[in-house]
């Protein structure tokens, strides 16, 4: 199928959200049929944890003072990576490096809405290539505040530089609907706490990979 073919494909994606199952999201499939979207782990593990740290506050102390470490780049069991801005105000998300190179040449991108409020593991957009398309998942709650419009035109932004120039959206921390900001900021950040290192993600590409090589062993 072609790359135009493709951006047909993603117009009409309300009338095709049915997915179907793979063994790991990033995968390279050797599907003739490309577009195919496979389907999402719903209610993964690191799903339900972030919704058992952002109930559990340390006594005594709020939980966006804790840590220095929620500055570095965290990163999601979906291949989401995330980094706070210097102010503690907003967090930058996109899609890791081996995301982007196990999804192939990426030819449309579903922006986030503007506005739009989510939590942790929810939908808020979409990165489509010529192999597969994979829904982009916010890993904290907060409000999106900021797009990349480059992506609307050069899509391939995200092969060339996943994790910087490839940016695809911007949260700003603490603006959910009927939750004091000060609340919603602590859970924003006890939830970014609760995602993987650069060196835990690592570990964790390379036994997701152990892992497909050992199931296309046992075929």
């Amino acid at each position: 199928m072609t790359s135009m073919a493709c951006l047909a494909l993603a117009t009409r994606r309300s009338a095709s959200r049915l997915l179907q199952s793979g063994s790991s999201r990033y995968a390279t499939t050797t599907s003739h049929a490309p577009c195919h979207r496979p389907s999402r782990r719903s209610g993964s593990t690191f799903t339900a944890q972030w919704r058992t740290a952002a109930t559990t506050t340390t006594q005594g102390k709020r939980a966006f003072s804790l840590s220095a470490a929620v500055h570095e780049k965290r990163y999601t069991v979906d291949h989401e990576w995330v980094e706070l801005s210097a102010d503690g105000q907003t967090a930058t998300i996109g899609i890791s490096t081996y995301a982007a190179s196990q999804l192939g040449d990426v030819v449309y991108v579903e922006l986030p809405t503007l506005d739009t409020t989510a939590q942790a593991g929810d939908v808020i957009g979409a990165v489509e290539s010529v192999k597969s398309a994979e829904d982009l998942m916010s890993p904290m709650s907060g409000t999106v505040v900021d797009t990349n419009q480059q992506l609307e035109q050069t899509p391939a932004l995200i092969n060339r530089s996943p994790e910087a120039d490839g940016w695809i959206a911007k949260v700003q921390l603490g603006r959910r609907e009927g939750t004091a900001d000060d609340e919603a900021r602590e859970l924003a950040m006890t939830e970014m706490q609760a995602l993987m290192d650069g060196e835990a993600y690592q570990r964790f590409v390379g036994e997701e990979e152990e892992k497909e090589h050992d199931g296309e062993g046992k075929h």
